[in-house]
């Protein structure tokens, strides 16, 4: 295997090591910003714009929206792609089940990047380019025995599992690799749109660990809500976010995985209370599994990242009223710019343009729906 970036080897210490000496040491050459001057702001809903509805939409996956204001939406239980217009109306669907080119599984990942929407199925290991408006399917990307042409030993078995259209139409990939549910690794690469490795290998770092409730048979596997993990985010500029959820702490790389900065915001963690954590479920199986796992003293200090079409950073991060996340906007040098509260239960999708969209629930019609809102600060 060829040897990691030496900047990067710094970011894959941070993403396995629980040692605050070693953190200590990850924030000396780091920029330092002051989140208390991001200026306090809120969503205000577009209220003549919503889109889907258990009708056109069963089971809701990722949302994007191209420069015209069309919504995309996965349709995880017919396994296709629904569209709606600026306005919400119902356009119609892209794909179906299948296997044959632009059929889908389980598309879970979707991307307008300028004048395309992407889409990648999970199960099939395949991206999918398609022309706007016109919703032509131009290209086909297979990527199931790509890390194979490495001739690695130790990636033999592993599999596409982090999916992101850079600025250029290439993709950075995340393959996989698992010993356990507790040892799982991601190793990420470039690869074009005809399936084939272009990079040395750019970083790596644990995947999210899972927990085994040895107590039940058969044993129970969860992901536990306050277990940290890393988090990725790209640019316009190709530039990759990455930060461990333990801190607030933000690393930037190039496209080829030079090291760029880092970008340090000191957050006070939230001290995790068992009772808490419980009541994120309501499963009676995952419940009782929380009622026996080991806690950590305090919450992670983030949830979420996700760039717009400007290069700003949205972060989420964990509050001590676990019904909402503190969502701060950064500038793209950095810079807090603006802060607001927002429920757990809404999710931020996509912003694009002057527009944020937003999947929440709606309990009169016993579906989620995308809803538009606009920031202002």
């Amino acid at each position: 295997m060829k040897l990691l970036h030496a900047s990067l080897i710094l970011l894959f210490i941070l993403s396995g090591c629980e040692s605050e000496d070693s953190f200590s040491d990850q924030i000396k050459d780091a920029k330092q910003f002051d989140l208390s001057k991001a200026r306090p702001a809120e969503l205000v809903r577009d209220r003549e714009f919503s889109a889907g509805s258990y009708e056109t939409v069963n089971n809701m996956g990722p949302v994007v929206a191209d420069d015209a204001g069309n919504v995309y939406v996965v349709d995880e239980h017919r396994t296709r792609i629904q569209i709606f217009d600026a306005s919400g109306n119902d356009l119609g669907s892209l794909g179906s089940i299948g296997r044959d080119p632009g059929d889908f599984q389980n598309p879970g990942y979707l991307k307008v990047q300028g004048d395309h929407l992407y889409a990648y199925d999970q199960n099939l290991f395949r991206s999918y380019r398609y022309t706007l408006p016109e919703l032509e399917l131009e290209a086909v990307t297979e990527l199931e025995n790509t890390v194979t042409s490495l001739g690695v030993d130790s990636l033999s078995a592993a599999r596409p599992f982090k999916f992101e259209v850079m600025e250029d139409g290439n993709y950075l990939v995340g393959f996989q690799i698992v010993e356990s549910p507790q040892e799982r690794e991601l190793v990420f690469y470039k690869v074009d749109p005809a399936g084939e490795v272009i990079s040395d290998q750019l970083f790596a770092y644990d995947s999210k660990k899972l927990y085994v409730d040895e107590a039940t048979t058969p044993p129970l596997i969860m992901m536990l809500p306050y277990e940290p993990e890393t988090l990725t985010a790209t640019d316009s500029k190709q530039q990759i976010y990455t930060t461990f959820t333990e801190h607030f702490l933000i690393n930037i790389t190039d496209s080829v995985g030079e090291n760029i900065e880092s970008r340090y915001y000191p957050f006070s963690k939230h001290k995790l209370i068992r009772s808490d954590a419980i009541d994120l479920y309501r499963d009676t199986f995952q419940r009782r599994a929380i009622r026996r796992a080991s806690l950590p003293d305090t919450w992670p200090a983030l949830a979420d990242i996700k760039t717009d079409d400007q290069d700003r950073l949205w972060v989420a991060a964990i509050i001590p009223n676990l019904n909402k996340y503190r969502w701060y906007v950064l500038e793209s040098s950095g810079e807090p710019l603006a802060t607001f509260g927002l429920s757990r239960e809404k999710n931020i999708e996509v912003i694009k343009g002057e527009y944020v969209y937003i999947k929440a629930y709606n309990s009169r019609r016993y579906s989620d729906e995308v809803l538009r809102y606009r920031l202002d600060y």
